[in-house]
């Protein structure tokens, strides 16, 4: 029971009716579902509710038979200032609620996170029905106000019923909350069902993606070498590295024939401490046996690609950037004719290859495609890399204007990739990031070129064995993308 001294704070406060009715309750409903209360006015039961209902886990509204069994927490972890919430309730439901006991006061306020119901084959034959007809299981965030006390007491309250959990040492960043969500769902589900749950679910995305940019952004970054050939170059190489010093130092060597060097600076972001040593190495040996200008910038923890590219461009010295991929290497490459294609407002794209020597594209198509997935029709978004397996001489021979380009090799100025971003940190893997950087950049009127004046081969091969669970990933940047082609 609350002490005396929660009770008389409660009955002092302002009672927040609009977080109470976003969970469902209402007086009536609550008098109605608790017949020894028949005689409690309106205020009376809403002051009851919160001292005494909650941690009787009364009912409050229409969430099933009234058993204890209605609504279950599974686990919860709690970050700095996010909270995850996993569970199952008798009912599928679209809303949750989060109260807090710390400080022995009850706060009324709502904190209204983002709440993704999916399907548990647990919970359907424990409830006697068939497995994945109704949503029974949840995951739900919260994002926590700044001065949130990590050891309160905490009530979840959905389905008609709630749920008093007791804070502790949990997870300490938000990163390993973050994967706890990425993690929990990745397992339960395939693809096309991870996909078709995110469609349905636009809060949870936006709240996730928030949050996921947030906690990785203010992550450290310094400079672990430096060769300082030049103060002033011309252009800036950019790219992110994840470990994998042997295929860092192949794309040195190939870079270092093949393009056009002087007046260039080179600057990679190891991303993450893996292989640290080893990247080092690399750069020490372009930059002192080789003698151009190189700068490795070291992050302490993985900051994802798209945050690692963002990071690489700030530290961008020249007026002008391409941003590459390290899995390349490039068939031509003109400064000068890129920099007057890029003059007036343009993103110039490569013309990428593969090893056999075909077209492996020529700028992206982005397809949308009617999915149906337990009775939840949306449509899907893939890509399609335009001129794949042609040649040359069947994709136009000039520069030209395409609506999606592969981001394997990009070239702009630093303002227009830096007012860009150049990435999304609300994309959570290098998928689609490409896409968003397209759509984003034509709704600001720029212009984006695929040109014969960068061309480059493209292997395709993985910057690092990172374990991530990439079906959720992928899924969550392709409904990312849905989202805004559909706004």
């Amino acid at each position: 029971m609350p002490t005396k001294s929660t009770t008389e704070q409660v009955e002092r406060a302002p009672v927040r009716w609009a977080a109470l009715d976003a969970i469902g309750w209402s007086p009536e409903r609550y008098r109605a579902l608790n017949p020894d209360l028949v005689s409690f006015g309106n205020d009376e039961l809403v002051r009851h509710y919160l001292v005494h209902g909650i941690l009787e886990n009364r009912a409050f509204g229409e969430g099933g038979p009234g058993s204890r069994a209605d609504l279950q927490v599974d686990r919860f972890v709690i970050s700095e200032n996010l909270m995850v919430v996993y569970g199952w309730a008798s009912d599928e439901v679209d809303e949750l609620m989060l109260l807090s006991l710390g400080g022995g006061q009850i706060l009324t306020d709502a904190l209204i996170g983002a709440t993704l119901p999916y399907w548990r084959a647990d919970v359907a034959t424990h409830l006697g029905i068939q497995p994945k007809t109704v949503r029974h299981g949840f995951v739900c965030l919260f994002e926590l106000p700044a001065a949130f006390d990590r050891r309160s007491e905490f009530v979840v309250c959905m389905a008609g019923r709630a749920k008093h959990l007791v804070g502790g040492a949990r997870a300490t960043d938000d990163a390993a909350a973050l994967l706890e969500v990425y993690r929990h769902i990745d397992a339960l589900h395939v693809y096309d069902e991870i996909e078709s749950l995110l469609t349905q679910a636009p809060a949870f995305m936006e709240v996730l993606g928030r949050a996921h940019e947030g906690a990785l952004a203010p992550t450290p970054v310094h400079t672990l070498y430096d060769s300082s050939c030049c103060s002033s170059p011309r252009v800036t190489i950019c790219a992110v590295a994840l470990g994998n010093a042997a295929q860092l130092k192949v794309w040195m060597m190939a870079m270092s024939r093949q393009l056009p060097m002087d007046d260039v600076e080179v600057v990679v972001l190891a991303n993450g401490l893996a292989e640290i040593d080893g990247l080092k190495q690399c750069c020490q040996w372009f930059g002192e046996v080789l003698g151009h200008q190189i700068r490795l910038l070291v992050a302490a923890s993985n900051i994802g690609f798209n945050l690692g590219v963002n990071r690489v461009v700030e530290e961008a010295r020249a007026p002008w950037v391409m941003v590459t991929n390290t899995d390349v290497r490039y068939k031509s490459c003109d400064w000068d004719a890129l920099a007057e294609q890029a003059s007036q407002d343009t993103i110039v794209a490569g013309r990428q290859f593969n090893s056999a020597g075909a077209i492996q594209a020529d700028g992206l198509q982005i397809r949308r495609t009617p999915k149906v997935v337990h009775g939840h029709f949306y449509r899907a978004v893939s890509s399609a890399l335009i001129g794949r397996n042609t040649f040359e001489a069947e994709v136009p021979s000039g520069p030209h204007e395409v609506e999606f380009f592969a981001a394997a090799a990009f070239f702009a100025s630093k303002k227009v990739l830096q007012d860009l971003g150049p990435f999304s940190g609300r994309f959570l893997y290098a998928y689609h990031e490409d896409t968003d950087l397209s759509l984003r950049a034509r709704k600001l009127g720029y212009r984006l070129l695929v040109s014969p004046q960068l061309q480059l081969v493209h292997y395709e091969s993985s910057a690092a064995n990172v374990d991530l669970p990439k079906a959720f990933l992928i899924a969550a940047n392709a409904v990312r993308i849905s989202f805004d082609l559909d706004h």
